[in-house]
């Protein structure tokens, strides 16, 4: 059937669009529920145009989307002042919300009594909407009357319990070595369970909380789920195991809180690959202790990563370079200066024959040079200010004066 004042869907996993049938007069007054929760407008919807709303990611496949008009009974959206001129909008305004108001009130009737029209004609029907309600205080009720029960029932019973000599029964039964104690109010239920030795143990359900709670030789142990401004799951504990649903093998722990440092310790072998990153790592945290010889090689060092500033002075050996290992392509230009090769660290079986030709020296830088430079076969030999040349492989000397008049000229040299 449909009603005046909501409208249910259900989700497919895909739709994100879903309409508005009914109207409205402030679009705070229109409420989007998902599986019963409350959503927010701008957050997990918002309003495509006045007739459609548009999730911002689909409901899943069967769940139930209801959407509400609450026309705001707690507060009037009209004040009429003395004096005032009445206006036909703001009439139309006040009636429109108190019809709004009847509509709703009479969609709850209808959905609780199921009896359609006839909730308002028959009493019977009204009593039985109200009574088949479930409400907080009936649930505790129900809670109360299985402790009640349990109490009763195996107050009386033994308890049998094995143990290396054979068995061991309490003659008083499950309470003769515990108290429990039952508070139920308005809207929470807590049982509170101690024994002998004054151990407890505590179960609390409020509307916004849940949290267990035992607490036994000294130490206190328990978990809480609490909905406030936001949601929030508590864990009490020294330890945080783990162990198979049949309870064989040993209990595994994935890691460790440390409350007074705020800290939390992972056990190495549950990293997952790739969840340590550079950002994550201490400046001077890892040393050449903690990495293996040989584990770094150079497949691992990306092109480029390792710049001048990172190499301490002194710290590039000859020991520490493998024969071959570096190549002129992996030398920049000008990157080795005289600065950089200390005192006859070059000597002449450290270069290759032919691998020193004239195109590779500078003239200025051989014009110290005080020593046998073999013998000169061809080319052209010049002073620095051209006056005076030999050509070795024409076979002539010429030689100029400081007005470039030619002085001399041997034309052949045998």
């Amino acid at each position: 059937m449909s009603y005046y004042s909501f409208v249910n869907y259900t989700g497919d996993g895909e739709t994100v669009n879903y309409t508005i049938p009914f109207p409205y007069l402030m679009t705070t007054h229109v409420k989007v529920y998902v599986q019963g929760i409350l959503k927010n407008s701008g957050v997990h919807y918002s309003f495509l145009n006045a007739s459609t709303i548009q999730f911002t990611s689909a409901p899943l496949e069967s769940e139930i989307i209801t959407i509400k008009r609450e026309s705001g009974r707690d507060a009037r959206l009209v004040d009429y002042q003395t004096g005032s001129i009445l206006k036909e909008e703001e009439l139309d305004k006040d009636s429109t919300q108190l019809f709004y108001l009847m509509q709703e009130a009479y969609d709850m009737l209808t959905l609780a009594s199921n009896e359609d029209g006839e909730i308002f004609t028959s009493p019977e029907a009204i009593l039985n909407s109200l009574t088949d309600s479930i409400t907080t205080s009936q649930l505790a009720d129900d809670l109360a009357g299985v402790v009640s029960y349990a109490s009763q029932t195996y107050a009386d019973e033994p308890i049998y319990e094995w143990d290396e000599d054979g068995i061991v029964v309490y003659e008083l039964g499950v309470f003769s070595r515990s108290s429990a104690a039952l508070l139920v109010l308005e809207d929470a239920v807590e049982a509170l369970v101690t024994d002998v030795d004054g151990n407890t143990a505590q179960l609390a359900l409020m509307g916004d909380e849940f949290f267990v709670k035992l607490d036994a030789n000294g130490n206190v142990a328990g978990f809480g789920l609490y909905n406030g401004e936001t949601s929030q799951f508590i864990v009490n504990a020294d330890q945080f195991a783990v162990i198979k649903s049949d309870g064989t093998g040993d209990p595994i722990v994935p890691f460790v809180v440390d409350t007074e440092t705020s800290t939390v310790g992972i056990s190495g072998n549950l990293l997952v690959t790739g969840s340590i990153t550079a950002a994550k790592i201490g400046a001077d945290a890892i040393e050449a202790s903690h990495i293996a010889a040989g584990v770094v090689e150079a497949t691992h060092i990306k092109v480029g990563a390792v710049g001048e500033d990172a190499i301490a002075s002194g710290a590039v050996t000859v020991n520490k370079v493998g024969t071959g290992a570096i190549t002129g392509v992996k030398i920049g230009n000008n990157a080795i200066e005289a600065g950089h090769i200390a005192a006859n660290a070059v000597t002449a079986d450290a270069i290759k024959a032919g691998e020193i030709t004239a195109a590779k020296m500078n003239v200025d830088s051989l014009s110290a040079i005080a020593a046998n430079i073999g013998t000169i076969t061809s080319g052209l030999l010049k002073s620095s200010d051209d006056k005076i040349q030999v050509d070795l492989t024409n076979k002539w000397i010429k030689v100029w004066d400081a007005d470039s008049n030619l002085r001399v000229h041997l034309g052949y040299i045998p």
